[in-house]
């Protein structure tokens, strides 16, 4: 009787060692998968800073006009309208610089190499909360989806003041999930709708501009 009771006890005993180890082990993929995620995404946004850089730098070389991201050429004219208030001696708000994400400097009319879509549009946002595309035409009834591909909870927020209000929040990926988190909008009023990043919760601002255009 004794001998099979301490039979059963070490059966269960061991039963609990294999689940602790299963569930062991799984956490330590999910760890390992997660930081190697990270660190493949930090890989990846480095390199194409570096490859965009390396581009615009021969372009100007070459002669040529570089095509501005519209937070870059905002940066770089709060940079220059800076460099003229110091040369003249005023006093310069350095926290400004770090606001060009509220410039808008997209189009006020729809691109001419752009046709209104009656379809579902897909909107990717890009490391540093850029959008692709950033400009999106689009019908009447026609509905816009932002899919966040980086790790930050980047969201978009539709600007004050306009007939069509959008509001992601934070669009965070959750654990474990193989899909990007999305959101998506349907716009029922024809006009020029812009947008920028949704700040909650997000850990570094966002330099993205958007802009949507709805037509009949």
């Amino acid at each position: 009787m004794k001998l099979k009771l301490h039979l059963t006890l070490l059966s269960v005993f061991l039963l609990i060692i294999v689940a602790c180890s299963e569930r062991l082990d799984t956490y330590e993929i999910i760890g390992t998968t997660t930081t190697q995620q990270k660190l493949d995404n930090e890989s990846g946004t480095a390199t194409a800073v570096a490859e965009r850089a390396a581009s615009m730098e021969a372009t100007r070389a070459a002669g040529g006009e570089v095509d501005l991201r519209p937070a870059e050429r905002a940066a770089a004219t709060a940079q220059a309208e800076a460099t003229a208030a110091a040369e003249r001696g005023e006093e310069i708000n350095l926290d400004d610089l770090d606001r060009v994400e509220l410039v808008d400097n997209l189009p006020t009319e729809i691109p001419s190499d752009i046709e209104p879509s009656s379809e579902t549009v897909t909107v990717q946002i890009l490391n540093e909360g850029y959008y692709d595309p950033d400009i999106v035409v689009i019908k009447v009834g026609t509905s816009v989806i932002w899919e966040n591909t980086q790790r930050t909870p980047y969201g978009i927020l539709s600007d004050s003041d306009q007939e069509e209000n959008f509001s992601s929040g934070g669009l965070r990926r959750k654990l474990g999930a193989k899909e990007n988190p999305t959101f998506e909008y349907t716009f029922t009023k024809t006009g020029r709708f812009t947008y920028g990043p949704d700040l909650s919760g997000a850990a570094m601002v966002a330099k993205g501009r958007g802009i949507i255009f709805v037509v009949e």
